[in-house]
């Protein structure tokens, strides 16, 4: 009599996979769309916001769902890997290793990226503002990407400027504050 092998285990795994894969997608697309729910109830309760403030509020927006994106990709990876009895601890270091080499490698870029999300969350200059940078760069703000403040100069130059360069901004599309503005006696 032949005996087939038992592939009931096998069966009980991939439902388990399948469970995790719905718990992940459902929380890769709710998590998001609960934040901008609470956002565009910000936007809602406070009918004041000018138009730079929400734009603002919505750049940050983007920004929180994309880390909670990849943070729900990295946990979602782990817990399969988790699942399937594959050691982890290996992997971590690893990846540890190349992270911190990729870190090295890119140290450049990353501090662009990580200056220019301070720039954009400090409201220093927006789109289409006048500004001078560091004494040198006079011009009007053309886009601000990842990296790089897009300027066109009055000759009508464009130059990209990364964001970890820029030493000295003076915004000149801005008055200055007086005492009286600011609610002071």
């Amino acid at each position: 009599m032949l005996n087939y092998p038992d592939f009931n285990f096998l069966d009980e795994k991939i439902l388990s996979l399948i469970k995790i894969l719905i718990i992940f997608l459902i929380a890769y697309f709710l998590i998001p769309l609960a934040i901008s729910l609470i956002f565009r109830t910000t936007y809602k309760l406070n009918q004041r916001l000018m138009k730079f403030q929400k734009e603002r509020l919505h750049t940050i927006e983007k920004t929180i769902k994309l880390m909670v994106k990849f943070i729900l990709i990295f946990i979602f990876i782990f817990a399969i890997l988790n699942y399937l009895k594959i050691k982890i601890t290996a992997i971590l270091t690893g990846t540890g290793i190349v992270g911190g080499a990729l870190i090295l490698i890119f140290q450049n870029s990353l501090r662009d990226l990580f200056t220019g999300w301070i720039f954009v969350f400090e409201d220093v200059f927006r789109k289409d503002e006048n500004v001078l940078i560091n004494n040198s760069f006079k011009g009007k703000v053309i886009d601000l990407t990842i990296r790089y403040l897009i300027l066109e100069t009055e000759d009508g130059s464009i130059l990209y400027i990364p964001f970890s360069k820029i030493d000295f901004i003076q915004n000149l599309s801005r008055k200055k504050e007086s005492n009286n503005d600011r609610g002071t006696l």
